[in-house]
């Protein structure tokens, strides 16, 4: 892990001339405390006093240890954009290029930053064939997710790859800056698109010419079959309903049967437009799968492995800057190639220096 390579665009928020501790250094040892399971600015600094010294050249720490008061104030303080273009610098460390792979977009309020009546707001871009998060913005109160994607797509050299998004971006404009940045889509239909989700609802009861994917999953008890059904547009709706979709080349049905092991069933219906054509059916059905990966290997281990919505820091940019350190510390962590799962790969680093110093390649 090469410092100059991921903070020297963070501009230091601090008066110039004045600062004792070098900032690269407090994020370090806030990425490495989160490597070790901890989780607040006291567990930074007791990490940094008894492990600190063995995080060198790494960090330098010309004087000492910083205190819990000086790492507080400067993470609040630092600008979120920028810190947040780190995910950016690392993920071109791992990903040459976006061609073919899912790009998921989604967003997660931290609970624990809770003030009056809103909580931060982050929207993210997760690459699950790589698991890690390479963009992430907060989506300002009184706004919502629909204003901020563009600026998410925007941070991200998209070509060639595939974004999917749920359902409160399922935008005409959205669809159009995908395709104008060179990348196909996977959008989410529901009923805020009322008129037209129920007019793509009734086609898929026509005898229209249809392609199908099917997967068969047996797990924890149950089984689960997934359909994915897959119709041109251009020959089930009017043009007035189809033209505003930038490149809409097929509509898809999910129906998603699941069997428990006491005989009762649940089924499901979900849908999609994408500007793949519709004879992708089951490369489709692959991106629909994916883009859950959002929610079981980011948003579950921020929540559940790092604690995130625990989390009560909510000065200034606190919480975006802590959610942007996360993320870098669970990209570190899920790169490492062993059976360990996440928590007992955190566990380990925080017994054994050598394996942390494995991590953050040292």
């Amino acid at each position: 892990m090469e410092k100059i390579d991921y903070f020297s665009t963070v501009p230091d928020p601090r008066v110039k001339g004045r600062c004792k501790h070098k900032l690269s250094d407090i994020l370090i040892i806030a990425i490495a405390t989160y490597l070790c399971g901890g989780d607040d600015y006291a567990s930074m600094y007791e990490f940094c006093k008894h492990r600190g010294e063995s995080l060198k050249p790494l960090v330098e720490l010309p004087n000492g240890c910083p205190s819990v008061d000086t790492i507080e104030r400067v993470i609040s303080r630092i600008d979120p954009t920028a810190f947040a273009e780190c995910l950016s610098v690392f993920g071109n460390t791992l990903v040459d290029d976006l061609k073919g792979k899912l790009v998921s977009i989604d967003g997660k309020r931290i609970r624990g930053s809770k003030s009056s009546n809103s909580c931060t707001h982050i929207l993210s871009a997760w690459v699950d064939e790589h698991t890690i998060s390479i963009a992430g913005k907060a989506v300002e109160e009184k706004s919502n997710e629909i204003t901020v994607i563009p600026d998410v797509l925007d941070s991200i050299d998209l070509t060639g790859a595939v974004v999917s998004i749920d359902a409160m971006g399922t935008q005409t404009d959205i669809a159009q800056m995908i395709v104008e940045s060179e990348t196909d889509y996977v959008l989410a239909l529901k009923r805020n698109h009322r008129h037209l989700s129920e007019d793509v609802k009734d086609a898929f009861t026509g005898r229209y010419t249809q392609f199908i994917y099917s997967t068969l999953d047996k797990d924890h008890g149950r089984v689960e079959e997934r359909i994915y059904t897959a119709l041109r547009p251009q020959e089930v709706l009017d043009e007035s309903q189809y033209e505003p979709w930038k490149n809409l080349s097929s509509l898809v049905q999910v129906e998603r049967l699941v069997t428990f092991s006491d005989g009762t069933e649940r089924r499901d219906k979900q849908y999609y437009l994408s500007s793949l054509p519709a004879e992708a059916v089951e490369r489709i059905g692959t991106y629909i799968r994916g883009h859950w990966g959002i929610e079981n290997r980011l948003h579950w281990h921020l929540d559940v492995t790092f604690r995130e919505d625990h989390c009560r820091a909510r000065k200034v940019y606190a919480a975006q800057n802590l959610n942007t350190i996360r993320k870098l510390a669970l990209a570190i962590v899920s790169q490492r190639k062993d059976k360990l799962s996440i928590r007992k790969r955190l566990f380990t680093a925080a017994l054994n220096i050598d394996y942390l110093k494995e991590l953050l390649k040292i």
